[in-house]
């Protein structure tokens, strides 16, 4: 069966001074590390068209997925139901659930009230670029970077983020996923059109009050540096609740722009 594959992008960065998701705190953007965007991935069997768009967000609320797929249904004929709508989960990115918004956040619901016009560009721009490929799997493996963030401890418990070099954890509560699983599409002249990858980690490897896409970002960009077709880059986070980048056998607190840095880029080798 012949298979076009399309892909598009769309920058969604919100602007300074919007309330940030992620923690249990206010927090503010006072800089933009790297770009937030919505990227898109789709595929026509001739009959029907579906596929991803997948957001450097925190999360996406219904009435926003609602919003987008309605979108998608007026701008492009494809059926909103047929496009998984969904999220990074990066903590360095805005606020995108409006009752968590709090008072003053004017300029927040402002870029909610934008956001699904700037998403479905990416679907627009997918749907343009549909085209024939080859389409190839791979698995990979990478146990260096997450970790299971629930602990047994001595005094019978189970506690998350117990700390760093803590003497009373005894074993992680749970596993982690370690899989790396990979798509690639080739184009009919033989050039790497697209990579997609999906792990299982928390995008919360940075913290601070920087707009950033997180270790992602960092490896999309060194995946294009570094392959001569500089395809596409999409990326999925897998089940990821209890996972995340800290190690508690390490007496080092690994939360910072480097940290992410290199995470992405140990997922791009």
């Amino acid at each position: 069966m012949s298979v076009k594959v399309g892909f598009g992008a769309s920058k969604i960065t919100p602007g300074l001074g919007v309330f940030m998701a992620g923690y249990f705190h206010e927090r503010r953007a006072t800089a933009v590390h790297d770009d937030l965007y919505a990227r898109a991935m789709l595929f026509d069997d001739g009959e029907t068209i579906a596929g991803i768009l997948c957001c450097d967000l925190i999360c996406l609320h219904s009435t926003e997925v609602k919003k987008i797929r309605g979108l998608i249904s007026e701008k492009t004929g494809i059926k909103g139901e047929n496009i998984m709508v969904c999220a990074t989960h990066t903590h360095t990115g805005p606020q995108t659930r409006s009752f968590r918004i709090p008072e003053g956040g004017e300029a927040t619901l402002e870029w909610l009230d934008r956001f699904p016009e700037m998403a479905v560009e990416a679907v627009i721009r997918a749907k343009n670029d549909l085209e024939p490929c080859t389409i190839a799997y791979g698995i990979s493996y990478e146990d260096r970077i997450a970790f299971n963030r629930r602990y047994k401890m001595k005094d019978g418990t189970v506690q998350t983020n117990p700390g760093y070099k803590n003497p009373d954890i005894i074993e992680p509560a749970g596993p982690i996923d370690p899989e790396v699983g990979i798509l690639s599409f080739t184009d009919q002249a033989g050039k790497l059109k697209a990579l997609y990858v999906n792990y299982s980690c928390h995008l919360d490897c940075v913290g601070g009050t920087e707009i950033s896409a997180d270790y992602f970002g960092h490896m999309a960009r060194r995946l294009q540096e570094r392959l001569d077709d500089k395809p596409f880059v999409i990326y999925t986070n897998g089940a990821c609740g209890d996972v995340n980048h800290i190690n508690t056998s390490s007496p080092y607190h690994h939360q910072s722009h480097e940290h992410s840095r290199w995470m992405g880029e140990t997922l791009a080798g």
